[in-house]
């Protein structure tokens, strides 16, 4: 019996200790695409901020690093502030709507658009196989459909990847990296809106005007070709 107490005071005195250690916060990132340079918003037809999935692999919120060829690591102490496909979503709508070209109904409005905007992240790590040359890592394919038929139309389908030097393997210069990535990859999606088919925003606009009735006169304006 005084055995038994002994360890039962012993284990009690060790997990007060465990328990009085102060436990180390994860460090909270957030994802902010930069700007290179302002651009004026163009108002076209408007264009709804579909859905924005994640691959499996980097769907979590806690950092993701890759350590040699087969090997790669999540960071529980450095994580983005919410699942990185919702700071995407809302990101990324903000951003397109102030750098054009098209109108940005943001995803949950009730209001109608003729343009879905749906965007998959295939890839968004830190490369670490080299501490020399770390990089971050950034591949989305963006698809944009035209739902305003009876039939769903892809309007432009286009997969877009950045690798950006980093200074070093660590989590603040990563996350400086993929803002800097994802402006970069918004900049070359809007050129790619740019050149939709003189023919398609025809039809979409035809579409919308008959079927929608609500557009402001301002968001059908078709951009010059």
């Amino acid at each position: 019996m005084k055995v038994h107490s002994a360890i039962l005071c012993g284990a009690l005195a060790l997990s007060a200790c465990s328990l009085s250690r102060p436990a180390q916060d994860p460090a909270l990132y957030g994802l902010e695409p930069t700007r290179r340079s302002p651009q004026p918003a163009r108002e076209w037809l408007p264009l709804r901020m579909g859905n924005v999935r994640m691959s499996t692999s980097f769907a979590s919120s806690e950092l993701v690093y890759r350590l040699d060829d087969v090997r790669f690591a999540q960071d529980y102490y450095n994580r983005f502030m919410a699942p990185p496909a919702l700071m995407l979503s809302s990101s990324m709508a903000e951003w397109l709507a102030r750098s054009g070209p098209f109108s940005i109904v943001q995803a949950g409005a009730t209001a109608s658009a003729p343009l879905v905007l749906e965007a998959t992240f295939q890839e968004l790590y830190g490369d670490f196989r080299d501490s020399r040359t770390p990089e971050a890592v950034i591949t989305v394919q963006f698809s944009i459909v035209d739902v305003s038929g009876s039939a769903v139309e892809t309007v432009l389908a286009k997969t877009i990847t950045r690798r950006i030097a980093i200074e070093r393997s660590a989590a603040p210069q990563l996350v400086r990296g993929y803002n800097l990535a994802l402006g970069q990859i918004l900049d070359e999606l809007r050129t790619e809106m740019l050149r939709i088919p003189g023919h398609v925003a025809d039809k979409s606009l035809s579409r919308a005007s008959s079927s929608l009735g609500k557009v402001p006169a301002a968001a059908l304006t078709i951009p010059p070709r």
